[in-house]
């Protein structure tokens, strides 16, 4: 994954939501554990891998016109996406549904 500053979260929410599929099926065995960890985890972290794609691939060397012309209407793209980045700080780990 591109570094963006990811990793750290993502850390946190994995020992989270291990934590919770510990605590909600202490009968299971570990890899019916992992199973469903697995399964809850994995649409946020496809979603995010390819979110830092796409930001790693709009890093790169645009030419001169380019970046001017990217950095005089950055404004209007904080405005557009503000939204998502605004939802994508407000996911609770803890109220993901685990899926067996």
């Amino acid at each position: 994954m591109p570094p963006q500053g990811e990793a750290a979260g993502l850390a946190l929410e994995d020992a989270v939501l291990l934590a919770r599929v510990f605590e909600e099926y202490p009968n299971k065995t570990i890899p019916e554990v992992f199973t469903v960890y697995e399964r809850t985890r994995r649409p946020r972290i496809n979603a995010v891998y390819k979110a830092a794609n796409r930001r790693w691939e709009n890093v790169k060397d645009k030419g001169l016109a380019k970046q001017k012309l990217f950095e005089w209407m950055f404004w209007a793209f904080l405005w557009v996406k503000g939204e998502g980045h605004q939802q994508n700080m407000a996911y609770e780990v803890q109220k993901e549904k685990l899926r067996e």
